[in-house]
């Protein structure tokens, strides 16, 4: 009886020692906006970033997207220390993240007179 309860004993104390040392997946890789007011956010889009194309100002990012009956919408993004962009994996500052031009990319945001101020930029296989 004792062999039997210590056996028991010791498969619970390694199924529970492989269960808490096992990886985790990993977290996402989506930016935290937990510290910006869920409210300010009022600019969700997926897209694709363009620069310096003809037409727009230069050395300026912008994101082409869609809405149900207004294909090719664009939108002028300003990127500054508080914007956190992910590309293929690297995030951090977007100054830090070089995003590619073209890039398939998912904006959060909000909108100040008609500009888009950067909360996160997420690029690339996520």
């Amino acid at each position: 009886m004792k062999k039997l309860l210590l056996s028991l004993l010791g498969i619970i104390v390694i199924a529970l020692a492989t269960w808490f040392f096992l990886p985790t997946k990993e977290k996402s890789q989506i930016p935290d906006t937990s510290d910006v007011s869920r409210s300010m956010i009022n600019f969700e889009k997926l897209g694709h970033l363009v620069k310096d194309n003809p037409g727009l100002k230069p050395n300026t990012w912008y994101l082409v997207y869609e809405a149900q009956g207004a294909p090719a919408l664009t939108v002028e993004l300003l990127f500054d220390q508080e914007s956190h962009c992910v590309y293929n994996g690297t995030q951090g500052a977007c100054p830090d993240v070089l995003l590619p031009s073209s890039s398939l990319t998912e904006i959060k945001g909000f909108q100040e007179n008609g500009v888009i101020r950067v909360i996160s930029a997420v690029s690339g296989n996520q």
